[in-house]
Formats: C-alpha cells, structure tokens, sequence
C-alpha cells in the first residue's frame, strides 16, 4: 500500500509466503522481524524470508509517495487606499490533482480578484485529503491621497498678489500637479481673482482635486 500524502507513514507491505519448510522467520532492512509491514514511509525495503531448514528467499518491495504539495503565488498590492483592486494568482504543484480551494475570505476558487488590502489564508487539498496552506498579504497606501491648501486672498481689487500654498498627504511619492490654468507646479503666486482647481495624481495613478476661490 503506497503512502497517500508527501512524508506520511500510511505505507504498508502484506506479505504471503509459501513454499520451503516452516515456521517461516523474518528479517527487514528496517530492523523489524514481523512478517507484514505497517505504518511506514515510502522507501525501497529488504525482506530476507529463512525457513526452517535455513532456506533463504530476498525480497524487495518499494513503497512509492505523491509529489509534495507546494503552494506559491503571484499578487497585486492595492495602488490607492481604500480600493479593491488587489488579486491574488495561486499555483499549485505536487499531490494528486483535482484540488480543492478553501480561503479565509469565504471563496473556494483558485484565484481571487478585486480584492481590498488585508491577510488571506488559503487551504489546499487534493484528491488524497492531503493539505498544504500559504498566506498572502496585499497592502495598500498607508493613506488616502488628500490635498490641502492654505489660500491669500487680493488685498487690492484688481491686483494679482493672492497664493495658493498645497499640502499633500497620502498616496505613494511622488506627485504630479496640474492647476486649471496649466500650471504644473505644486504651489501657485501671483494670482488674480478666480476659481483655481488642482488635479494631483500619485506615483500608482491615484487622484485627489482641489477646489480654491481667491476673492
């Protein structure tokens, strides 16, 4: 009886002798004297069979095992905080195929998507109930990327001394800026009167607006 899981001691040898002249004696490569074999690993073993007239008869059985299971996997990490856009490709090698998927997020397929950050724990188990695990954590920016600012309204009607002063904080480093009048600076001066928005976007793609009104 071959052993059903990777390094199990399920294997078994039954032997049947006939022939020569008994009560029969026993001798394993293992070091047991018992005629059958229980309880053991795969492995090639030696039986030496001596009758009683020291007749000698060598037999050697093999017990054989699966492959291993070995579990890897490829991930995506969550570029803009808050989202669910993380997925998680598993691979599955050794045992005896087909498999079974049990996560701890509740889904029993082999691969997951839109996924939101955390720790996901998967259980696999093949035809043989043999079962391997592995754990995969997707992150995610510490923060959501946010703006603000610090305006300075006109002192004089018509002049153009009022500034917006941005702040970032959030998202992944490093940040790209474009105002509504084209300028592609963080911060703005000499400002006129006016609405002035700001689009920021992140290092992952990720975006934020600001919305400011110099009077």
């Amino acid at each position: 009886t071959n052993v059903l899981c990777f390094n199990a001691a399920t294997g078994a040898i039954v032997i049947t002798t006939s022939g020569g002249t008994q009560p029969y004696s026993f001798s394993w490569n293992s070091g047991q004297t018992t005629e059958d074999l229980t309880s053991v690993t795969a492995g090639n073993y030696q039986l030496t069979i001596t009758d009683s007239k020291n007749c000698l008869l060598v037999i050697n059985p093999q017990i054989m095992q699966p492959a291993d299971i070995e579990l890897s996997a490829l991930k995506q990490d969550i570029n803009c905080f808050g989202q669910s856009t993380g997925w998680i490709d598993l691979s599955v090698v050794g045992g005896i195929s087909p498999y079974t998927y049990s996560w701890s997020s509740g889904q029993n397929f082999q691969d997951l998507n839109n996924l939101p950050a955390g720790t996901y724990q998967v259980y696999v188990t093949d035809s043989n109930q043999c079962q391997d695990s592995l754990t995969i954590t997707l992150t995610q920016p510490t923060l959501p990327l946010q703006v603000t600012a610090v305006t300075t309204n006109i002192l004089c009607y018509g002049g153009n001394n009022g500034s917006i002063d941005i702040t970032i904080s959030g998202g992944t480093t490093t940040y790209a800026f474009i105002w509504s009048n084209a300028v592609l600076t963080q911060d703005q001066q000499n400002l006129y009167t006016g609405n002035y928005q700001i689009n920021i976007t992140d290092n992952k793609g990720c975006t934020t607006i600001g919305n400011y009104n110099l009077t």
